[in-house]
């Protein structure tokens, strides 16, 4: 079948064993479009061991031009992208006009169906981690029959202003608590950010939030050790001791030049007197403004039934974030 508009499809090599010339292309794009993250990059897809996941990345291309990237592979005989990781979807070249996002949408739904897939499962990088604010590609996914297949609510702190930031991100309990904190000036208190080093101390309160949750994390200890070796500059610990006790964790990821993902939010049962929390956001805000960060993602605020996590709402809601959503588009082969 001949792909729309002369647009061709080719498969990725495996990141795990590919050349760095091989990745090129890949690379290149990353580094032009408005919406590439740590999500898509070859070095983070690489920490999932071989075998674990189908991996099929795709490259489309017009005369030679790479026109998108579509980080992603098989789950049965559906297309999904992202595969191992919370979002994927094609990344654009910048400024493409939108009848080449339907053609390269178009060229996607024609490899499909010749390859004998039967659907095609997209979650595109979300609006806020867009540079351009472009909402092109959900117009034209809806246009090229894809169907929204579910929303899920997400919370992110923005980090203008002066600091102290909390002051006007914080909502009055949490900003008061916080305050009673910072008065007191208890030496007992320490804040640390770094990496490697402090992964033992950060699974004291990651292993503990675990537990009481009766749920597994997204990653083991040794693949969190795996990602601080593999990426160390994009991959931190932010950690609040009490009297040299690891009491409240975040593990962050740098997405992008300006978003930084607290993935793991942790606390030890004793946070729960100590307001830790609060101290360690107060104190970590600032710190990563002054890296430049300019948004702070604190990830799903929803259950995979689609239901409001309210607790969890009200938490990240209480430190000035705000709601957006990270949706999924699916199409079927048979429509």
């Amino acid at each position: 079948m001949n792909q729309p508009e002369g647009i061709g499809v080719r498969v990725l090599p495996q990141a795990h064993a590919a050349e760095a010339a091989a990745l090129a292309p890949w690379r290149t794009l990353l580094a032009q479009s408005p919406a590439a993250s740590l999500f898509h990059e070859p070095e983070f897809l690489a920490y999932h061991p071989e075998g674990r996941f189908q991996f099929r990345h795709l490259l489309l291309a017009k005369g030679g031009q790479p026109l998108a990237l579509l980080p992603g592979g098989m789950a049965g005989t559906a297309f999904r992208s992202p595969l191992g990781a919370s979002f994927g979807g094609p990344v654009l070249m910048p400024r493409l006009p939108t009848p080449d996002v339907m053609a390269v949408l178009e060229a996607l739904q024609a490899h499909a169906r010749a390859e004998g897939w039967s659907s095609i499962e997209l979650t595109p990088p979300p609006l806020v981690y867009r540079r351009d604010a472009s909402d092109t590609l959900g117009f034209c996914l809806q246009a090229a029959g894809f169907v929204l297949a579910s929303r899920m609510l997400c919370h992110a702190i923005p980090l203008d202003g002066a600091a102290p930031r909390y002051e006007a991100l914080f909502r009055s309990r949490a900003r008061r608590n916080t305050n009673k904190l910072r008065a007191t000036n208890d030496a007992r208190f320490e804040t640390k950010l770094g990496g490697a080093e402090l992964l033992d101390a950060f699974l004291v309160a990651f292993n503990e939030t675990y537990a009481r949750h009766g749920v597994a994390p997204t990653h083991s200890a040794a693949e969190l050790a795996d990602l601080l070796r593999r990426l160390p500059d994009r991959f931190r610990i932010a950690l609040q001791f009490f009297e040299g006790r690891p009491v409240a964790g975040l593990f962050l990821m740098r997405m992008s030049a300006t978003i930084e993902n607290a993935f793991y939010i942790c606390a030890t049962s004793e946070d729960a007197e100590l307001n830790a929390s609060l101290a360690l956001f107060a104190w970590t805000l600032d710190r990563l403004a002054d890296d430049g960060v300019a948004l702070l993602d604190l990830g799903p605020s929803s259950l995979p039934d689609g239901s409001l996590n309210r607790g969890v709402c009200f938490f990240k809601e209480s430190l000035g974030a705000v709601g957006y959503c990270r949706d999924r588009w699916t199409w079927s082969a048979a429509s």
